[in-house]
């Protein structure tokens, strides 16, 4: 639980879950395989977050990916067409607000134990595949619906060809210039003082990005968030 213990929340409980053997991780391909048991046997919330044992989340992580979600609800629409009997017409709904959709996927950037941040922001598909981890929440439903489901893969790079795979395949994906995630390494002291946390925020260049969608307001986290541009979707990520 060391991993999660720094978000200090009442709405969060903990579950200590032991894996079927056969479920265990190997090193180099079995991480996959142990999210995809896990969050079909266990998980009941509306969306799914990860952390590896040696890594820690932001303890404003919850509120970082609710409004991550909340920014994004009406920048995506399902590709919804109505057909208009009256004039035999096709009407396409695909930016209709009236048919508005939450993203799929939120990525969230980590701050490296060696110094840095990672990914850089304004990167393109393969640079940011290869820069992003297991730094990312995804909708429970994506992992159980019945047709055509996004689940991990037994390989040693499951992180990176999930967020390849899911979004080839049309999901929405969501990133942005928050620190949610910290590798081998725990969030500052100062992330704990919510005041002083806000007042360097607000005033550093991290919290600043040319894909904003929203401004920030005094209640509300120093985060933009965006749709994720990809590009040279034809490549597949390369090794870590």
């Amino acid at each position: 639980l060391k991993s999660l213990s720094f978000i200090h929340d009442d709405r969060v409980r903990y579950n200590v879950i032991t894996t079927p053997n056969a479920n265990r991780g190997v090193y180099g391909n079995g991480a996959g395989e142990v999210r995809n048991a896990i969050i079909r046997q266990h998980a009941r919330g509306e969306w799914v977050a990860f952390v590896d044992d040696d890594d820690t989340l932001d303890p404003y992580y919850m509120e970082y990916l609710q409004q991550g979600i909340m920014q994004n609800y009406s920048n995506y629409y399902d590709p919804v067409e109505t057909v208009n009997t009256s004039t035999s017409s096709v009407i396409d709904n695909t930016h209709n607000p009236t048919t508005p959709s939450p993203p799929d996927i939120v990525i969230f950037r980590m701050r490296h134990f060696k110094g840095g941040f990672v990914p850089r922001l304004g990167l393109g598909f393969q640079a940011l595949l290869n820069n992003v981890g297991i730094s990312f929440a995804v909708r429970r439903d994506l992992f159980v619906r019945p047709h055509h489901p996004h689940v991990f893969i037994a390989d040693r790079k499951e992180d990176f060809l999930y967020l390849y795979n899911a979004h080839n395949q049309g999901a929405k994906v969501v990133m942005t210039n928050c620190i949610g995630y910290y590798i081998k390494s725990t969030p500052p002291q100062e992330k704990f003082n919510e005041q002083l946390f806000r007042q360097e925020n607000d005033e550093s260049p991290e919290s600043q990005s040319t894909n904003s969608l929203t401004q920030k307001t005094e209640t509300s986290f120093p985060c933009n968030f965006a749709p994720a541009k990809f590009v040279e979707t034809h490549l597949l990520p390369t090794d870590k």
